[in-house]
């Protein structure tokens, strides 16, 4: 009975069949079609394969694919990923730029509250050189303290915007105090990485840039000589551990080197 029965099932399969098309008035045979089950089957199966590739493409490379639960999800978009990560990006500088512009205004704040500040104390002992830029009186008997033994990579420039000089020094080098003065600003900024700045006599202000470690905090009295940062390579405007130093009188900047011997 097994026998016969797969016999059967095998010839059942290959037998052909033919499906005729005819008008209903005449009977007259319009067209025909043969056919095996196994050609039905596989051209069947022919046919969807054919679909689901073609709404496959559709859905990948249409904006079809919105409408697929799951594809369409904003988390799962690249160009929103892209623009998500731009706008925390953003968000990051603003934020690092008003802690730079809150430390300014904090610094300004300081030299109006206070416009006759004179430090606790001033190096008055001369350990450089004296300073000798000749329409600068008020700084005529101050000497003023290298912050950092290096060399200098940099120079003031002006006209390229470079209101300071950069000195290069080796790895962990202590950032010292130029002259004794009150610590005004002590906060980190995008482009310049840790920044703190003394207030000094006279409205003489110095500023130091791109440190690793801020050793001070805002209104703490310093002794010229002492230490007040660790140098470093913070800030996106930094390419390698080094100081950028900046002294400012009067609200103008002035060249360092023309003070301090480096």
């Amino acid at each position: 009975m097994a026998t016969t029965s797969n016999h059967t099932s095998t010839k059942t399969s290959s037998e052909q069949y033919k499906l005729l098309v005819i008008k209903e008035d005449d009977l007259q045979e319009v067209s025909s079609f043969s056919f095996t089950w196994t050609k039905l089957y596989l051209a069947i199966i022919g046919v969807l394969l054919l679909l689901i590739t073609l709404i496959s493409l559709l859905i990948c490379f249409t904006p079809l694919r919105q409408l697929v639960p799951g594809y369409g999800l904003p988390e799962s978009n690249p160009a929103y990923i892209e623009l998500s990560q731009k706008i925390q990006d953003l968000e990051q500088q603003i934020e690092a730029q008003n802690v730079y512009t809150q430390g300014f205004k904090n610094m300004i704040d300081n030299v109006e509250k206070d416009p006759d500040f004179v430090p606790s104390s001033i190096n008055e002992t001369p350990t450089t050189i004296q300073v000798q830029k000749e329409n600068i009186n008020t700084l005529h008997h101050k000497y003023l303290l290298s912050p950092v033994k290096g060399t200098v990579s940099h120079p003031f420039d002006r006209e390229d915007s470079h209101f300071g000089i950069d000195i290069v020094a080796p790895k962990n080098s202590p950032i010292v105090a130029t002259l004794g003065g009150r610590i005004i600003q002590s906060d980190w900024s995008l482009n310049d990485g840790n920044v703190i700045s003394i207030l000094h006599q006279d409205n003489l202000i110095s500023i130091y840039k791109h440190n690793s470690v801020l050793l001070k905090e805002v209104g703490e009295q310093v002794e010229a000589g002492e230490a007040i940062a660790i140098i470093g390579n913070s800030g996106e405007q930094s390419d390698g551990p080094h100081l950028h130093f900046e002294i400012w009188f009067e609200g103008q900047a002035m060249d360092p080197d023309l003070f301090i011997h480096f």
